[in-house]
């Protein structure tokens, strides 16, 4: 073999090696610049489609609500990147989606200041009299956990209204049906959730405390005062709660203020002297769902009845909880106060309807 032939190998040998090298190089720059971007714009994207799966948690919530039936709704938590010949992704980002307590103490619940029953007589009126009633309620946040979209906002569900959160500013993203007109539709949600994985999950949501009841209410002296704890910021409500202010001039707005009643509280105020349609449920999510217990009775037909000697009345009562709904498989004791014979009482189970006779 000839030295010219020992060069020429030579140089062919250099050659593929400078090709390679250059290969690597390019795969390198293109893992290190291109395949961030393009991951980025798969999260993008896919949070995109959370916070509309997320929409559909929150009616499926609010279906629940209104028909008394269970709903479910699918959320997928984490993106799937597309698969790749030579370039290598990370691993695939997850999210988690858990229901949260806003309420930074104890007394902190949802509440109802300054309400009175009108148009009711007997417990309904004993029970909402003007003292301050709360119940307990859980939001629901989604937070992702991507790998190239580190700005992606955490999504909250709470008191009918759905939420972006970008670090101290929040967006909305549906419109409220809390306050509506002289309607007032709360909607709390209860129990434990909480999943934290790259799939897809299932949220079933179940009645706990539902019915068509609403019992009308208008204020006693001091205007009817709802407080909601929230990690929403007080922005994202005054926002949500614009078309129904007084001040704005729109028809049938009845909303006086919005405004912070202390960490993670929101005030809002009703104009006083108007009758309202006060509507209020409880949904179960999860696990450790409480039902609810008898907070007071209420006749349903036979009360002030005059019963002649010897003869007979039918008396239907309706046992209630904090919500104003029914509550079943509860005993009622009835005492006839007036009967020649001394009192007397009988039991009496109430139904699946929540009603005794």
């Amino acid at each position: 073999m000839s030295f010219r032939d020992d060069e020429r190998a030579q140089t062919v040998q250099v050659g593929a090696i400078l090709l390679l090298g250059t290969l690597v190089v390019a795969l390198s720059v293109y893992q290190v610049t291109s395949v961030p971007g393009q991951n980025r714009n798969v999260e993008f994207d896919h949070n995109r489609e959370v916070q509309s799966q997320l929409q559909g948690v929150r009616n499926a919530i609010l279906e629940t609500a209104a028909t008394g039936e269970g709903r479910s709704a699918s959320v997928s938590l984490g993106a799937q990147y597309s698969n790749r010949v030579f370039a290598v992704n990370p691993a695939p980002p997850s999210g988690t989606l858990r229901t949260v307590d806003p309420s930074s103490s104890p007394t902190e619940r949802v509440a109802l200041r300054n309400v009175i029953a009108t148009n009711e007589t007997g417990e309904t009126a004993h029970y909402w009299n003007g003292s301050r009633h709360a119940v307990p309620s859980r939001e629901l946040v989604y937070e992702p956990n991507y790998n190239e979209y580190r700005n992606a906002p955490t999504t909250i569900y709470g008191h009918t209204l759905l939420a972006n959160q970008f670090g101290g500013a929040n967006r909305s993203l549906t419109d409220q049906t809390l306050i509506d007109g002289s309607r007032i539709n709360l909607v709390t949600l209860n129990g434990l959730y909480s999943e934290s994985r790259p799939g897809t999950v299932s949220v079933d949501m179940r009645p706990v405390s539902v019915s068509s009841n609403t019992v009308p209410v208008t204020n006693e002296g001091d205007p009817i005062e709802l407080l909601l704890p929230t990690e929403m910021n007080l922005s994202v409500w005054q926002e949500a709660l614009a078309g129904e202010m007084t001040t704005n001039g729109t028809e049938g707005g009845h909303v006086q203020w919005v405004r912070s009643n202390g960490r993670n509280l929101i005030s809002i105020g009703l104009e006083g002297g108007v009758p309202y349609d006060l509507r209020m449920l409880r949904i179960g999510v999860g696990t450790d769902i409480r039902e609810t217990s008898p907070a007071y009775l209420t006749d349903i037909s036979g009360d002030d009845a005059t019963v002649p000697e010897n003869g007979t009345r039918s008396l239907v009562v309706e046992v209630r909880d904090p919500f104003n709904n029914p509550v079943s498989n509860e005993t009622v004791n009835f005492t006839v106060a007036d009967s020649p014979a001394g009192p007397t009482g009988t039991l009496s189970t109430v139904g699946t309807a929540g009603s005794a006779s």
